[in-house]
C-alpha cells in the first residue's frame, strides 16, 4: 500500500488512484475503519503508506507531530474534483521519495497539476 485514503475521502478517490497505477487503499477495505485520526495516522505508517485526507484535524492537530508517518496529503475544498486530487496525487507521489514527504503535510492539488 502507498497510499491509504481515510473516511473523508469518497472510495471512488482510491479507485480511481488504482486504475492509474497507486496502491491506493479505502480506510473502508481495513480494519481501522471507524477508529479514531491517531489510529488511523499510527496504521498508515506501519504500512509505510501516505495519508489522504480532507480532515482538518491531520493539519491543525498535535498528534500529527507526535506520530511518524509517510506523509498527509490533504485538500482543504471538498469541491475539489476527483480527477484533481487524483492527478495531484499521482504526480506527488511519483515526485517525491518517501524520505522527502515522511512527517510532512502535502497540500494537493496546490502545483501538483
Amino acid at each position: 500500500m502507498n497510499l491509504l485514503t481515510d473516511e473523508h475521502v469518497p472510495p471512488s478517490v482510491a479507485n480511481a488512484l488504482h486504475s492509474e497505477g497507486v496502491d491506493a487503499v479505502p480506510i473502508f477495505d481495513t480494519d481501522v475503519a471507524g477508529k479514531n485520526d491517531p489510529a488511523v495516522l499510527r496504521f498508515a505508517s506501519e504500512h509505510e503508506a501516505a495519508l489522504l485526507t480532507n480532515d482538518r484535524d491531520f493539519v491543525v492537530r498535535a498528534f500529527v507531530d507526535e506520530i511518524d508517518h509517510y506523509g498527509v496529503f490533504f485538500y482543504e475544498d471538498q469541491r475539489t474534483s476527483r480527477s484533481d486530487i487524483v492527478r495531484s496525487v499521482h504526480n506527488a507521489l511519483s515526485a517525491l521519495r518517501p524520505t522527502d514527504r515522511q512527517d510532512e503535510i502535502v497540500y494537493v492539488p496546490d502545483g501538483w497539476l
